[in-house]
């Protein structure tokens, strides 16, 4: 128990040590290198970015503004109404005419042009001219107005008292020589406050517009005038217009998002040691929970160590779990091997026993037996004398034989001596015949093949009141393998029953699964003959067309010749 405990402290005090050096020391220090290294950097990367959206914001205007000055090319480029403009009508009503049929749906698509369009108005040089829907008006309507080279090239600005923006441009006659007016496009100041609000938010910087002097603060209701000591001395964001003297610049960070910089890389680190943190407790508890496993195992394994263990259980499914169901496969084949030794042991005994009984000497029973038979014959009794001479035959072919492999012509002459002992015993209840070309008796085969296949012949075919029998054994080449079958016209096996026996004896087990004498003898050729030929020996039990059982065996004899070479 002690040696398991200091097992694990060790294993604990090693992963702790392991930890702190491969994993919470580096992770701190490239915490606070990437701290110290990227604080700089992220106010350096925040500031380009910030340009970079005020660029583009900025260009977001111009683009704007240049959208809704291209509205006056297309009345500027209309040769018809600078015509109107130019006057010369001969009556109010040709004027008119003229008016709503080309021109007023002009100014309707003009408005309708761009979102930030309230109003396009032309105000005519000409004072003749007649109003026409505040589209068309006189110059004098013009509070201010001059046809210089700014208002030739077009030119906008802003009205604070409305919070407007006024683009105005020069309308020329069609030989570009006179003025014919002066087109105003009037916009909404959302045209500035709506991208530059926009811009304020992404940043969280307050804006300010610099136009003559003054200063506007952007608001989510527009532009509304600044006092000069809310100008920042010096902007770090300024962007000029180039449409119009305007200057757009970013001061300070709004109040609640000072230091978010500083606040974002703080919580950055922070949230890295809280995941370390985390880690770390996930890698305790995990090694924890391994060591505990590993110590039931190791003391249930050290608890057992005087018997044979029983079987652990593990929950887990990583690769000690596997090990553990390894380690319970093996508890079971175990157990099986020491079922089979002590069976072993048991059928030592068995055969010791056996051999005992089968130790008298086997010349005191020939003997014995050819005094009987001679007896027999001296009282005149043939048959009798015939069986005793077919069973002392059997008995030398039994105990004479020094090796499992004899000749086909023995094998059937032992056979033949059974048959005739049988047919005695059984008189005209048994008939039986032995056929086999005289090429083959020299062929090798296993010793006691044919018998055990015979007597299960005769013992199960006169079953189930079946009347005499007939036992056919024949030997034949077939191919390049010689074959024996064994034919029988008595009682049939099971076709179920049958199927499995051949299918156990394909697969070389034993028949103990089945209640049937028959296994004892099909058991024992298979196995013997699969050893010496294991390649080529079949064995295979069939019905045949008139009745009764065959069993056929097949192999090829070089083969066994082969295998006691290589030995």
């Amino acid at each position: 128990m002690k040696l398991i405990q200091d097992i694990r402290s060790h294993l604990l005090w090693k992963m702790l040590c392991w930890f702190v050096l491969l994993l919470l020391l580096p992770c701190l220090l490239f915490a606070g290198i990437y701290f110290a290294v990227n604080m700089s950097y992220f106010q350096e990367e925040r500031a380009a970015l910030e340009r970079s959206a005020l660029a583009r914001s900025c260009a977001n205007i111009e683009q704007d503004m240049a959208f809704c000055a291209g509205v006056s090319k297309q009345i500027q480029q209309h040769s018809n109404f600078r015509r109107f403009l130019n006057g010369g009508y001969s009556s109010v009503s040709y004027q008119l005419e003229a008016y709503f049929k080309e021109f007023s749906d002009m100014f309707l698509y003009a408005e309708s042009s761009s979102p930030y369009i309230e109003r396009v108005t032309v105000y005519a040089a000409k004072e003749e001219l007649l109003n026409m829907n505040n589209y068309v008006k006189g110059i004098s309507d013009l509070a201010e107005y001059a046809f210089d080279l700014d208002t030739a090239a077009g030119y906008w600005r802003y009205e604070p008292e409305t919070d407007q923006l006024v683009y105005r441009k020069t309308i020329y006659s069609l030989s570009g020589d006179t003025g014919l007016g002066i087109l105003e496009i009037t916009c909404s100041a959302s045209l500035l406050s709506q991208p530059l609000g926009e811009f304020s938010s992404s940043i969280s910087r307050q804006v300010l517009l610099s136009y003559n002097g003054r200063f506007y603060h952007i608001g989510s209701s527009g532009l509304s005038a600044a006092p000069e000591a809310s100008a920042p001395e010096d902007a770090p964001l300024s962007q000029q217009l180039h449409t119009m003297p305007l200057t757009v610049m970013a001061g300070d960070y709004l109040p609640k998002d000072k230091g978010n910089s500083l606040n974002l890389l703080s919580l950055t680190a922070f949230a890295g040691l809280a995941v370390v943190f985390l880690c770390s407790l996930l890698f305790f508890f995990s090694i924890s929970r391994l060591s505990r496993r590993i110590v039931g195992f190791s003391r249930h394994i050290s608890s057992s160590s005087a018997a044979v263990p029983d079987s652990y259980v593990d929950e887990g499914r990583d690769e000690l779990s596997k090990l553990v169901r390894d380690f319970n496969r093996m508890l079971e084949r175990n157990s099986d091997l020491i079922n089979q030794i002590q069976l072993e042991k048991l059928r030592q005994n068995e055969m010791a026993y056996r051999v005992l009984q089968a130790q008298i000497d086997p010349h005191f029973l020939y003997n014995a037996l050819e005094s009987v038979r001679m007896m027999a014959e001296m009282q005149d009794e043939p048959e009798i004398s015939d069986v005793i001479f077919s069973l002392s035959k059997l008995m030398r072919y039994s105990f004479s034989v020094n090796t499992s492999q004899v000749t086909v012509e023995s094998e059937l002459d032992l056979t033949g001596e059974y048959l005739k002992i049988q047919k005695i015993r059984l008189d005209d209840q048994l008939d039986f015949s032995i056929h086999c070309p005289p090429e083959l008796h020299a062929c090798p085969c296993s010793q006691f093949i044919l018998q055990p296949l015979v007597e299960n012949a005769i013992k199960y075919g006169r079953s189930q009141g079946h009347g005499a029998l007939r036992v056919d054994i024949r030997v034949y080449k077939e191919q390049d393998r010689l074959a024996a079958a064994v034919e029988n016209n008595g009682a049939s096996i099971d076709p179920a029953k049958m199927a499995r026996i051949n299918e156990l004896l394909q697969e070389g087990r034993d028949l103990s699964e089945l209640s049937s004498g028959t296994g004892v003898g099909l058991d024992s050729i298979n196995s013997r003959m699969r050893y010496l030929y294991p390649k080529s020996f079949a064995m295979k039990l069939s019905r045949p067309a008139e009745g009764g059982t065959l069993v056929q065996l097949s192999w090829r004899p070089e083969e066994r010749t082969c295998k006691e070479g290589q030995s």
